[in-house]
């Protein structure tokens, strides 16, 4: 296509990483920031973090996607690679929670509807990702309105069925398999 010189071709080569990293899970935000520890290798052999890498984070303390930089040291000097993870914030309810907590896994909200108001005002704040889990058991909750992106998921992380939906009064029963409801 015109141009001074050249065919107009790019031609690209991709540099692999050097390591090879095990996928790390997306991670729940907590005090502090998310260090996640990799599972790293060089070939077929698993290193040790400090003796054969260090892991540098980076935006690992607040909702969004983190980095983490894996560098060699001693043998593996010069290599390197860098993942990015998922930190989203959880709320968690338990309708079988003694007083009203913070939502917090230690100290859950006992209804939904807390748990949903707390997820708006972090979406607000600027949070890109929030979940909300639910322990298995039935809430009895008014005026529920999910206007925000929030997931809610079980307690292990599956679907939740919302039974006996009647006008101004809404029963969740929340199962997964295996649950005692």
């Amino acid at each position: 296509f015109g141009g001074k010189g050249g065919s107009g071709i790019a031609i690209l080569t991709l540099v692999p990483s050097d390591f090879r990293i095990e996928p790390i899970p997306d991670q729940i935000l907590v005090a502090g920031g998310c260090e996640p520890v990799p599972v790293v290798y060089s070939g077929g052999t698993l290193l040790v973090e400090g003796d054969d890498y260090t892991v540098a984070y980076t935006d690992n303390d607040k909702p969004g996607v983190s980095t983490m930089t894996i560098t060699g040291i001693n043998g593996y000097a010069g290599k390197s690679a860098t993942i990015y993870v998922k930190i989203f914030v959880c709320y968690f309810v338990d309708s079988e929670a003694a007083t009203e907590g913070d939502g917090s896994e230690g100290s859950p909200f006992a209804t939904i509807s807390n748990a949903v108001e707390k997820a708006k005002t972090a979406i607000t704040g600027g949070a890109q990702f929030v979940e909300i889990r639910v322990a298995n058991g039935t809430y009895e909750e008014t005026n529920l309105v999910l206007d925000a992106p929030i997931v809610i998921v079980g307690e292990e992380r599956d679907g939740v069925e919302i039974v006996d939906n009647v006008p101004g009064f809404r029963a969740f029963t929340l199962s997964h398999e295996g649950a005692e409801v």
